[in-house]
């Protein structure tokens, strides 16, 4: 029965909200107030559930591979109630319980107890226990497994040829200088309620005579988006009351056509958006492109096409650095650093990266980037702002705690010591990157005429590169705990490693006690991190340019010397997660931690903060 009540949940409820297993009782209990007495449910006993295999199992059993017993066996430590002998060729991990942090887990077991070591990503792209098996197979004969289609081309570039064809023919072309602080400025933004998505409110909303439409998901009302929407500004420490008269939602969808929005919502972006600023996105490191497709990459076609309706509209599109993790450009960084002078340039047309992006995120951040580019040629007016890692706020020391570099000093704290890595890392405040998308989203370079030679070049659109001055290397950021305190001598990467195989891999007790942080992305950490961090160095002249447009024509100000991240902002963002108890205090000789206002760490226990990963 389990098996059946499963399978319709699966067609009510969302993937991670399935239960695992099933306790049937004839009652629930109840307190004297009449409602359900929780602490008295019964706790689901593994032993008790599991179900027991069928004469048709135990069949089916005898003509499994010894592969795929021995992995079968390997699920079934793992996923509580599996029993092994009743998984199918056809079982999927996913399915029958497992889980992201359980995918990592069972990584580790087949590396250690079947001597394979396979990628997170084949792991999702070959999740049933026939084809995982057969991926461990090939391993072992040596052969290794691929992301290219059968024509030898990568999946994500195949999909970009054939989206080309989705893009209108013409795009009608703004123009930046109707806008002014003088007049009424409307700015459409997806992704409002993640983190930097709420920066980029913030600074929106800090110029006078510009209004907000936000695009919300999931909400059973207007009052209740904006509600979610003011919360996580709350959250974040960067709301204003005096701002609410200028501040509406829309209920919307990003994995849905037109971006989830009815009729009449579309018709009134049409008429009254004058800039959109596309910064939703759903963020998964382990994902296949295929699985991220539809939020990512066809949302950024529909938020092209609302710039087609009504009046014209300046765009902008919030891309990664995550598009040239490839060797490609980290030799043509090494090349143009040589000289002294040179960078990946902003104009580059990023096909360096057609084949070679290992992750489904970067791959549809390099799709879209594509198509924005191609819609720049057609007419369309606008930016692609591509920043690297977003830490916290420097001057409040809010942060993301899901963030990777955020992770890191947790998992450095947890391990008691940090790796000897000398990468720089390409980090810059969370202030900084919504400060250059709204530069860029008001002051667009100024379109280029079409270059007849190649026909690749940049005409409406332009990439701005987002890049720290001055960039801090790997283990300099990490080295930043030692000063402050922090137990965690520098070890070798190797060393440092085994150390967080050994915590992974230890029994469940210490596990339940206190899960590493690195935990959700154990596989990048333990799999070359060394390599895996590496990042081109990036030319930003069109940075550079957006900003000095921005304080001429709008703030005064000019942000154009960038910004990076100093001791001492780390040291207010350790603080920050310290009193938020996210992390532990300091335990050993070090400075004092900054000080950061008693606002901010109340208005984090009051209103929390929003996500990061989810499709806003």
């Amino acid at each position: 029965m389990q098996t059946e009540l499963r399978d319709h949940l699966k067609s009510r409820l969302p993937v991670h909200a399935v239960p695992t297993y099933l306790i049937f009782l004839k009652k629930m209990p109840l307190n004297p107030n009449g409602k359900v007495d929780s602490p008295n449910l019964p706790f689901p006993d593994a032993a008790l559930i599991s179900e027991e295999a069928s004469e048709e199992d135990l069949k089916r059993w005898e003509t499994l591979s010894s592969t795929e017993k021995e992995l079968a066996e390997q699920w079934a430590t793992l996923i509580n109630g599996v029993n092994a002998k009743t998984l199918q060729p056809e079982s999927d991990f996913f399915e029958t319980g497992g889980h992201s942090l359980l995918a990592q887990q069972l990584l580790l077991n087949i590396r250690m107890n079947m001597g394979t070591n396979l990628s997170i990503s084949s792991l999702y792209s070959n999740s049933s226990l026939r084809a995982l098996s057969t991926q461990i197979d090939r391993q072992r004969e040596g052969k290794s497994d691929s992301g290219a289609t059968e024509g030898g081309e990568a999946a994500y570039a195949q999909s970009l040829d054939k989206l080309l064809g989705s893009l209108d023919a013409k795009y009608q072309t703004a123009d930046p200088a109707a806008l002014s602080p003088a007049g009424k400025t409307t700015v459409f933004v997806t992704g409002a309620t993640g983190f930097l998505g709420s920066y980029i409110v913030k600074d929106l909303l800090e110029r006078e005579n510009v209004h907000v439409i936000a695009h919300i998901r999931g909400t059973k009302g207007v009052s209740a988006a904006l509600e979610r929407l003011q919360k996580s500004l709350r959250g974040y420490s960067v709301w204003q009351d005096s701002w609410a008269t200028r501040l509406s939602a829309v209920i919307g969808d990003l994995t849905q056509p037109r971006l989830g929005l009815d009729d009449d919502t579309w018709k009134m972006l049409g008429d009254a958006v004058d800039v959109v600023i596309h910064n939703g996105a759903l963020v998964h490191w382990v994902k296949q492109y295929k699985h991220l497709e539809r939020s990512n990459v066809l949302s950024t076609i529909d938020a092209l096409r609302l710039c087609n309706q009504g009046k014209p509209k300046l765009f902008s599109f919030v891309s990664s650095t995550s598009v040239l993790d490839t060797d490609y450009y980290i030799n043509l960084s090494q090349e143009q650093t040589s000289t002294g002078q040179g960078a990946v340039m902003e104009a580059d047309d990023l096909m360096g990266s057609r084949s070679g992006l290992g992750t489904g995120y970067g791959q549809t951040k390099w799709v879209s980037e594509q198509l924005v580019r191609e819609a720049g040629r057609r007419g369309l007016l606008g930016s692609v702002v591509r920043p690297g890692y977003i830490l916290g706020d420097a001057a409040t020391g809010v942060c993301n705690n899901d963030d990777f570099l955020i992770r890191m000093l947790k998992g450095c704290i947890q391990l008691s010591s940090r790796p000897h890595i000398i990468n720089t890392i390409n980090a810059v405040p969370v202030g900084h990157v919504s400060t250059v998308v709204v530069a860029a989203s008001f002051n667009p370079v100024p379109a280029q005429t079409v270059n007849s030679n190649s026909g690749r070049g940049d005409v409406g659109a332009h990439v701005i590169h987002v890049t720290a001055h001055p960039r801090l290397r790997m283990n300099e950021y990490l080295s930043i705990l030692s000063y402050y305190g922090y137990d965690v001598p520098e070890v070798d990467y190797d060393h440092w490693k085994a150390q967080l195989e050994t915590f992974v891999s230890a029994g469940p007790v210490q596990k339940d006690e206190e899960q590493n942080a690195l935990m959700p992305l154990f596989h990048m950490a333990t799999n070359n991190l060394p390599t895996n961090t590496r990042a081109p160095e990036l030319d930003d002249r069109n940075a550079v340019t957006v900003l000095k447009a921005d304080a001429d024509r709008w703030t005064g100000v000019d942000e154009s010397a960038g910004e990076g991240i100093s001791r001492e902002a780390v040291g207010r963002f350790l603080r920050y997660l310290a009193e938020t108890n996210f992390l532990a205090w300091p335990t050993k000789r070090g400075r004092e931690l900054p000080a950061i206002n008693a606002d901010v760490i109340e208005a984090q226990a009051k209103w929390g903060v929003g996500g990061r990963g989810g499709v806003a």
